[in-house]
């Protein structure tokens, strides 16, 4: 099992490796996917009688230009029930968590559903 140190706003070690993520931006990452994860639930439970029929509102892929954070995204569009997946970078995010910041208010207010932070890395 990989042993993990870390102390506030200074990026956590796994097995003496740097990683860049802090305990402060895992403490908001965790608050980002809990939140989504009691969404998709009660979504699940609730579902919208409004149907948006164009599903391409939001490119699946958007990558800035130069060497950025990066996060992968699934979500169900409005109007299907397959899931979509989407990669993301965004300039000047510190974090994988700020580019999804950037990404799920977008496919909130669209009105996807079953919305999954599946990981990221740097592109």
């Amino acid at each position: 099992m990989a042993k993990t140190e870390q102390t506030e706003n200074q990026p956590h070690t796994v097995d003496g490796a740097n990683c860049t993520t802090n305990s402060h931006d895992l403490a908001e990452a965790a608050k980002l996917q809990a939140r989504l994860s009691q969404q998709n639930s009660s979504t699940r439970q609730n579902q919208p009688d409004q149907i948006i029929a164009n599903d391409d509102i939001i490119p699946t892929v958007f990558i800035d230009e130069g060497a950025h954070k990066y996060v992968l995204v699934s979500a169900i569009p409005p109007s299907s029930s397959q899931q979509q997946h989407f990669v993301y970078s965004k300039y000047g995010a510190p974090y994988h968590r700020n580019v999804a910041e950037f990404l799920v208010p977008q496919l909130e207010s669209n009105g996807y559903s079953d919305i999954r932070i599946l990981g990221g890395g740097r592109i």
